[in-house]
């Protein structure tokens, strides 16, 4: 229950900066990454709304931030590795054909598993971090005009 804790008030600073700053984009990859979050059936090919953010760490506002940059990054090496995909394939199910559980996985497994979920707390977080300081960059000053 924690965890859906953290994922969902994460995504929703996430979601509130952009919305603040008026980005859009970064509105939408925050909204659909949640989305596949919180979806029960989540399939490998449908992560290709990841794509949204590479546009958006490119191009977007926050293009110059290393968080974004590092977001990028991770989400590159996640894909063109298929780390979860090769796990799914070598650890197909918890659930044996009988039907009875069956956990055996190394604890190692289990970190690498979260990829996809670890990946989009880092978005949600660079969008935040580099949305938040933009603004807080570009606010007006108090002081008043001679």
């Amino acid at each position: 229950m924690a965890g859906v804790i953290v994922v969902l008030g994460v995504c929703g600073l996430a979601a509130r900066a952009a919305q603040r700053r008026g980005d859009h984009l970064a509105l939408l990859v925050t909204i659909e990454l949640l989305g596949l979050l919180i979806s029960p059936i989540s399939w490998e090919h449908y992560w290709v709304w990841i794509v949204p953010f590479w546009v958006w760490a490119w191009y977007g506002p926050a293009c110059r931030s290393v968080a974004v940059r590092v977001a990028a990054g991770v989400w590159l090496l996640l894909t063109y590795s298929s780390l979860v995909k090769r796990l799914s394939q070598r650890y197909p199910s918890d659930w044996d054909r009988t039907h009875q559980a069956v956990v055996s996985y190394p604890w190692y497994i289990d970190v690498l598993a979260w990829g996809y979920t670890a990946g989009t707390l880092l978005v949600c977080v660079s969008i935040w971090l580099s949305l938040t300081r933009i603004g807080a960059s570009a606010a007006p000053s108090a002081e008043p005009a001679a």
